[in-house]
Order: structure tokens, then C-alpha cells, then sequence
């Protein structure tokens, strides 16, 4: 998922055809199958020990009353070990994978200089000071390279998750809706805030890493209908789990407490191709314990795909 912030034009999304599947696509067609494999020995394996234990209880005196409590108590479990393997299967899609940390791109200098070198000027990344944080920590970060450090937005008192729809009404109301704003950075106008939800049916890899390719490092000049020149900038800040990124050799367990808190937000800065044409995101990092690091596109691609449960996040 991303918040696409540009300062001209919108980029137009079109649907992914059959032959832009994206990897996630296939994926999650297998991890179908495994979900559906998985269902099927849970419910063959209750049945026949729920069977076994009435009828081994049905011989012992004076126990038939207890038949029926026994056999509810073990089919009230029955939930439960439905809703660990689909939490199970879900990591099917993220976790055959090294962290990208153990990666030899991950810090690389050469490839890290490459994608400064692209780059307009500095982005400045704030740092999001604690958990919480991380969304308002991206949205300064976008704004004081917007309005190149004279303007940002005040954290709130109290750090909270935001999904894309809320950091989209943050922005809203306190920037583009703020008449204030535009009278006092007359040189900066914020013309679309947009939302791109990375559902692999609707926002495939191509059309991501093409966006990434026709916007990041654009230059375009347009003139309004007052003959004032602009140059157009896109900023994008992505919402993805660290999950899949940082955590796939975890075991099963701990792989689910990373899941449920790894959500994240942090710009995205630029980008480039290793030797082997294999384009990476470079990801300014608002926990300035990591710092900036470079993921490759697919990798964060699943990550972007990869929500949280019971959430828009």
C-alpha cells in the first residue's frame, strides 16, 4: 500500500491483465490449496477422535451422561485449530524467503550511491521517536521535502496506528484544505493525495515498479493557465509489514506476535538495478535504528500486500 503525494498530475492505474499477474497471484492460488489440505486433516482428525472417545467413555459404568459435555468440550477446540492454521497458511506467502537484512544489497554502498545520485535533492527522513509514530514520522518527511523544511505537521500527543484513508484526512485537512498553507508557501502546491491499495488482482509488480520508473525521479515542466512554470514531484510513502521483509526465518509463533505489530511507514526515496537488472526501493527508514536500506521490488511488493489482522492496515 502507498500514499502517492503529487504535486501535478495523477498517475492512471489500469487493471493488471492475465499476463501481469503478479508472483502474489500465484501464491495465494497455491496457499489455497494448503489452507483447504490443512482444513480437511483438522476436520478428519476431530471427527474420529470425538468418535473414539464416546465410544471408549460409552464402556466404562455410570460415564454415558458425560458423552455429550465431553464431545462439545473437544469440538469447542475446534476453532480454535481452524483459526491457527489459516494464521498458519497466511505465512505460507511471505516466510520461504532470507531477510532482506542478511541480504548482500541490503546496504550495499554502490548501489546505495546510485540511487542517491537520482535523486532530486536530500530527503530529509524524520526520525518517528517511538512506536506509534511511524506514520506521522513519513508524513513530515514527505512535507519537509515538499516544502523543503520550512513546513511540517506536529505529532499528536499520543502515538497511534493511522491507515492510508487517515493519514490521507491528516493531509487533507491540515495541508491541502488549509487556504493558510498556500498563502504562506505560495511556491508549493500540493495538486492530489492519492491512495493505492497493492491488492494483487487490481496493482500488480509491473504496474508498481513502472510507477516507480515514470515518477520517482520525474522532471516534468508544465506551465498553468497563468504562464507560471511548475516541476512536477511525486512523493510516495509505503505502508508495508516487516514481516515478510526482516522476519521470515522466525519460528511459527514468533512469526505471528511479528505480524500482528510489524505493520510500518516510511518514504520511499528512490531507486535503481543491481547487475542482474533486479530493481530495489530504496526505503528511508523513519526508526532511525535502521537507517536507510534497499529491498528488492517483488520483496517489497509481498510486503505491501501483507495486511494485519482485523485491519485496513
Amino acid at each position: 500500500n502507498s500514499t502517492h503525494m503529487s504535486s501535478a498530475a495523477v498517475w492512471p492505474l489500469e487493471q493488471v491483465s492475465d499476463k501481469e499477474a503478479s508472483l502474489s497471484t500465484a501464491l495465494r492460488t497455491d496457499a489455497k490449496k494448503r489452507i483447504l489440505t490443512r482444513l480437511g486433516c483438522i476436520f478428519g482428525s476431530y471427527t474420529l477422535l470425538v468418535v473414539a472417545i464416546a465410544v471408549a467413555v460409552s464402556f466404562i459404568p455410570g460415564m454415558a451422561g458425560v458423552i455429550m459435555p465431553v464431545c462439545i468440550a473437544f469440538l469447542g477446540v475446534l476453532p480454535f485449530c481452524i483459526v491457527c492454521v489459516l494464521l498458519q497458511s497466511r505465512f505460507d506467502l511471505e516466510y520461504n524467503a532470507t531477510p532482506i537484512n542478511e541480504l548482500p544489497t541490503y546496504k550495499s554502498e554502490q548501489l546505495l550511491n546510485e540511487c542517491k545520485a537520482q535523486m532530486h535533492s536530500e530527503f530529509d527522513v524524520f526520525d518517528q521517536v517511538m512506536e506509534g509514530y511511524c506514520g506521522f514520522a513519513s508524513i513530515n518527511s514527505v512535507l519537509s521535502a515538499i516544502y523543503k523544511g520550512r513546513f511540517y505537521l506536529q505529532y499528536p500527543t499520543r502515538p497511534r496506528p493511522l491507515t492510508l484513508q487517515q493519514m490521507k484526512a491528516i493531509l487533507t485537512e491540515n495541508v491541502t484544505s488549509d487556504q493558510s498553507v498556500d498563502e504562506r508557501f505560495p511556491d508549493v502546491r500540493i495538486s492530489a493525495i492519492d491512495i493505492i491499495i497493492a491488492e494483487p488482482d487490481q496493482f500488480s509488480l509491473v504496474q508498481f515498479e513502472t510507477m516507480m520508473k515514470q515518477e520517482l525521479h520525474s522532471t516534468t515542466v508544465y506551465s498553468d493557465q497563468n504562464g507560471k512554470q511548475w516541476q512536477i514531484r511525486h512523493c510516495f510513502v509505503a505502508n508495508f509489514s516487516r514481516a515478510p521483509l526482516l522476519f521470515c526465518n522466525l519460528s511459527p509463533m514468533k512469526r505471528y506476535l511479528r505480524w500482528i505489530v510489524s505493520g510500518h511507514f516510511s518514504p520511499i526515496l528512490s531507486f535503481c538495478y543491481d547487475n542482474e537488472q533486479q530493481m530495489h526501493i530504496l526505503i528511508g527508514d523513519v526508526n532511525h535504528k535502521h537507517g536507510n536500506w534497499l529491498a528488492p521490488s517483488n520483496r517489497l511488493y509481498e510486503a505491501m500486500t501483507c495486511r494485519q489482522p482485523s485491519s485496513e492496515r
